[in-house]
């Protein structure tokens, strides 16, 4: 929004062209009276229309959610469209997110862009009918307080600012608790498509099928590795032949995965997206975000997930944790079981996890198949998959 962009320049008249092209300016003058000012806004016409119809439409929704007047201060976003703002009006915390529609993107050979081959949602309804069954469920993920369809404006519940991470580094009981929380979601028989209902009160329900996480989508997933983390590693592009080598030892893992129990897969479970509830017991001890990319697919991605990214840092810097053995737990969506589970070892969680957690144990095709996705880390050590 439009705090993010603001800067007060003494003696702006002699800034030339260091100021950009599509500045807002805000001339203040005198008055008649000696107490009153005049406020002059200028600019390019074409680059802040939009955007200031927008911040009118985000303070009218504000208004008719009983939040009129209340503090707005940016909150830390991800790489997508979207923006936050943590919203504080007496005892009425919120967050708002504010989704412009994102521009296409560039075409591949075969007509689609990365985010439709990889299933890169784009819709209200999306977010809002995954994080309304998680929370249906019983798990803790934002909840719908108000939102403008046509602006793709929701305002939300507030999970809190406090992560698994501190200090850069992992805190191994909520890492923990984090993968037993992921373990009860996998359990669920969780449904295909999604009836949200009503939420916007204009008569249309938010409806939502999740796709499937099919092997072309996996495919352009992994290609991020040779085209993007490579080439930071090396200061080169990768090397035809190595990428040809890549896509060969690639190919059976994600045969494979074909053949993996599948459950809702989150897909974006690291350490950003993951806020620490204090004082909550069992699913609802980790607080799921960013969860409209959600897909049917390996229930073992998301553990992998969280394993291999975490802390959201580079290998070099992150820390082994170690558990007791999580026992497994069925559920509708396990299409393929290689044995029966065994036993619940003494010592170790009661059974509410599911088997399909367990095979992304180092070693496993599911967790090797996961690694070459996540390492694209910045310079400073933290990772983003550009979602």
């Amino acid at each position: 929004m439009l705090a993010r962009g603001v800067a007060l320049v003494e003696w702006p008249d002699r800034a030339g062209d260091e100021i950009p092209a599509d500045a807002l300016t805000l001339t203040l003058a005198l008055g008649d009276d000696p107490t009153a000012r005049l406020a002059y806004l200028s600019g390019d016409p074409d680059a802040w229309r939009d955007r200031l119809a927008r911040s009118f439409r985000v303070r009218r929704l504000l208004d008719a959610a009983g939040l009129g007047g209340a503090s707005r201060r940016f909150l830390q976003g991800d790489a997508s469209s979207r923006s936050y703002e943590r919203i504080r009006a007496r005892d009425k915390p919120a967050v708002l997110m504010n989704w412009p529609e994102p521009p296409r993107g560039a075409l591949l050979p075969d007509g689609r862009t990365y985010a439709e081959v990889a299933h890169i949602q784009t819709s209200l309804a999306a977010f809002l009918a995954v994080a309304e069954t998680l929370r249906a469920r019983g798990f803790v993920a934002p909840g719908f307080l108000a939102g403008d369809r046509e602006a793709r404006l929701l305002l939300l519940t507030d999970l809190g600012a406090e992560g698994i991470v501190a200090g850069g580094a992992p805190i191994a009981a909520r890492y923990l608790a984090s993968a037993e929380v992921l373990a009860d979601l996998h359990g669920e028989d969780l449904p295909d498509t999604v009836d949200a209902g009503d939420l916007f009160g204009d008569g249309s329900p938010v409806v939502h099928s999740l796709p499937a996480y099919d092997r072309a989508a996996l495919e352009i997933e992994l290609s991020l590795n040779p085209q993007w983390w490579v080439p930071h590693v090396t200061g080169r592009p990768a090397d035809p032949d190595w990428i040809g080598e890549f896509r060969v030892l690639c190919d059976p893992l994600l045969a494979a995965l074909g053949r993996a129990e599948t459950s809702w897969t989150l897909r974006d479970v690291h350490s950003p997206n993951l806020i620490w509830q204090p004082g909550e017991t069992g699913r609802r001890r980790v607080g799921f975000v960013d969860v409209q990319d959600a897909m049917i697919g390996p229930a073992a991605y998301d553990l992998a997930s969280l394993v291999f990214a975490r802390a959201s840092m580079c290998p070099r810097r992150s820390r082994t944790i170690s558990s007791p053995p999580i026992s497994p737990r069925g559920g509708r969506r396990i299409r393929t079981s290689t044995r029966a589970p065994s036993s619940t070892p003494s010592g170790s969680r009661p059974p509410s996890a599911t088997s399909r957690s367990s095979a992304a144990l180092p070693g496993s095709p599911a967790a090797t198949a996961s690694r070459p996705i996540w390492p694209m880390c910045r310079a400073s050590g933290a990772t983003s998959t550009g979602r």
